[in-house]
């Protein structure tokens, strides 16, 4: 690992980390991946990567889907 990046999400009722829970952990290239951790209401994505090309990857891929929880989230609550 050569790269590291932290996403610190705000979970209480652990929805995103259930979502994630099924989400391969590291790319198949196997460059980039990313570990789940938990502290309280929180939920920290630890990103790493083996270049920057796979870093930028890598959160490319966990913010979209990041936006598509959050568009779905908001969805089921009207």
């Amino acid at each position: 690992m050569k790269y590291k990046a932290v996403i610190e999400v705000k979970d209480p009722e652990r929805y995103f980390e259930k979502a994630l829970e099924p989400e391969d952990k590291v790319f198949k290239n196997q460059r980039a991946g990313y570990d789940l951790k938990r502290k309280k209401d929180f939920l920290f994505i630890n990103a790493w990567a083996k270049d920057v090309s796979a870093l930028r990857s890598i959160l490319n891929t966990l913010t979209k889907l990041i936006q598509v929880f959050e568009k779905t989230s908001e969805v089921l609550e009207e």
